[in-house]
């Protein structure tokens, strides 16, 4: 879902000839399989021809953000078990301006959802919802989501012919719930 989602990005990026100043960035505290879903983001980058790195310290991550120019596009994929680090990295020593989303399946346990709202509840004022093709019915996600005035603002989903769709971003226009 959150490779799909920044690779819908970049794609639209490369149609505006914008892709040179485009970085991609794994954050992951985990050991195991530490380099199962870094493969998406290489194949990616490689397919985009644009840098990619993978990083599993807030302090390592910082410096490289550091290091990058500030007009760059960074997108950082990190993992729910590390929601914590949105929040930090925010309030870090990183003065760059950042657009940050919640990249949220559908089919997520309320347990879940309890976590991001603890950890980083600012995350749900801009939703992507991902995985739609895996629930019959979304009404309670939706319900839970509007306790906590959580704003959708894309979709991206698997269409049945294997294909993905996804609704523009660039609008910035959230969707109240």
């Amino acid at each position: 879902g959150k490779t799909r989602i920044v690779e819908s990005i970049i794609t639209g990026l490369a149609k505006k000839d914008r892709l040179p100043d485009c970085t991609l960035i794994e954050f992951s505290s985990i050991t195991e399989n530490e380099f199962a879903e870094f493969n998406n983001l290489t194949t990616l980058s490689q397919r985009f021809n644009i840098a990619c790195f993978k990083e599993n310290q807030l302090s390592n991550l910082l410096d490289r953000l550091d290091k990058l120019p500030t007009e760059h596009k960074i997108f950082i994929e990190v993992s729910y078990e590390d929601i914590d680090v949105a929040k930090k990295m925010s309030s870090g020593r990183n003065t760059r301006v950042t657009n940050e989303f919640l990249c949220l399946p559908a089919d997520s346990t309320p347990t879940a959802l309890s976590r991001v709202i603890e950890t980083a509840p600012n995350l749900l004022n801009s939703i992507i919802m991902t995985r739609m093709d895996l629930v019959p019915d979304i009404d309670d996600m939706l319900s839970f989501l509007a306790e906590f005035a959580a704003s959708v603002v894309g979709v991206h989903t698997h269409t049945g012919n294997g294909q993905s769709a996804s609704v523009d971003l660039s609008s910035k226009q959230a969707i109240k719930v």
